[in-house]
């Protein structure tokens, strides 16, 4: 069987495999995103907790149909960063070291 490419979508066997860019803010505090799928019906994405660029999200049974089972699409996430042009006050700095930084344990 010949699989044409597709410009959003790679197959592998019955899986589907997806690139899904968000923000960093969505990186950080969650996101809710439709995916578009190839029949046009919309697949719910959602992340409640930090995702890291590189993390993969597996929805179940959104793959290809097959003979005796459906596969999988597996969501491969990309984190936009902002751009060089971007520059944090120093304020803006110091907030984000309050929120991150790592407490140090007592002696």
């Amino acid at each position: 069987m010949n699989v044409k490419p597709h410009i959003l979508f790679t197959r592998d066997g019955q899986d589907l495999h997806f690139h899904l860019d968000i923000g960093l803010l969505e990186a950080l505090e969650g996101f809710q995103k439709d995916i578009i799928h190839l029949d046009q019906h919309r697949v719910p994405v959602t992340k409640t907790t930090p995702t890291a660029h590189g993390d993969v999200i597996k929805v179940d049974g959104e793959g290809m149909a097959g003979e005796s089972f459906r596969g999988d699409l597996y969501v491969h996430m990309r984190v936009n960063y902002p751009s060089g042009k971007y520059q944090l006050s120093e304020a803006e700095k110091q907030k984000l070291r309050a929120v991150f930084s790592t407490p140090q344990p007592h002696s």
